[in-house]
């Protein structure tokens, strides 16, 4: 897997903030994040680097052995891939610079992805079609009641 490059899933986002990965699979209306090492992997996943790439930079970035950090990669690689927020990108693919000015130098710590599911009723409504005459984020449930998404009934709609 050391040459394999993976892409961001099309049902899928993130992006680094301050050193943190925040990441969100559309579908299922999770969401993650991930600091440190793992927002250093995320970036260059999201940049088209291959595997053995990416352990070599957080070997180097965090002075540890090259076979640590593609164990780590890959075992951190095995969870994104299961989470749906990356997959395997066929052919030939470029791999874009990054630099990694936007990660604190620190002690190395094994890369986690936390996962959040507290929102998913709230970030798989369909604003459109699944909130009540009120708005958003008061879903429109078949009895006719609102409800706050991923609470109690509130009320009754106007449907």
């Amino acid at each position: 897997m050391v040459n394999a490059h993976f892409r961001v899933a099309p049902k899928a986002s993130g992006e680094v903030v301050d050193g943190e990965a925040i990441m969100m699979n559309l579908a299922s209306g999770k969401y993650f994040s991930s600091t440190d090492s793992g927002a250093l992997i995320w970036t260059h996943l999201a940049n088209n680097c291959p595997v053995g790439s990416i352990a070599d930079e957080l070997a180097r970035f965090y002075g540890i052995s090259r076979d640590v950090a593609l164990n780590d990669v890959n075992e951190f690689i095995c969870q994104l891939v299961r989470e749906q927020l990356i997959m395997l990108s066929e052919g030939e693919t470029t791999a874009k610079a990054v630099t990694d000015g936007d990660f604190p130098a620190g002690t190395y710590s094994k890369p986690k992805l936390v996962v959040y599911e507290d929102m998913q009723d709230l970030l798989l409504l369909d604003p459109i079609h699944d909130v009540a005459e009120s708005g958003w984020p008061l879903a429109q449930s078949p009895d006719g009641l609102t409800k706050p998404a991923g609470g109690p009934p509130s009320g009754r709609g106007n449907a």
